[in-house]
């Protein structure tokens, strides 16, 4: 998506909304992992780009699913990762 290939066509959200389990605590996770990975990969400019635009992703996917689910979605907090200082 942020390289804009235009290569990606897939649909997501819906994959994520069959998996109730999903929370928080897994959006967390991929962020954590998202984060360690682009910075082990990029440098720390392009990083800061990958790591904002998968907040963006991470929280779109959160209000999408709390949506579905009928739960408040005007108490969701952004959720955020902070970048390792270089």
């Amino acid at each position: 998506m942020l390289l804009g290939s235009g290569r990606y066509a897939g649909r997501p959200m819906p994959a994520h909304l069959a998996l109730n389990e999903v929370d928080d605590r897994h959006f967390a996770r991929w962020l954590a992992l998202f984060k360690e990975t682009v910075e082990t990969l990029c440098s720390a400019e392009i990083a800061a780009l990958f790591l904002e635009r998968a907040e963006r992703v991470a929280n779109s996917f959160r209000f999408g699913m709390a949506v579905h689910r009928g739960e408040d979605s005007t108490v969701i907090v952004p959720m955020r990762v902070i970048p390792t200082s270089v």
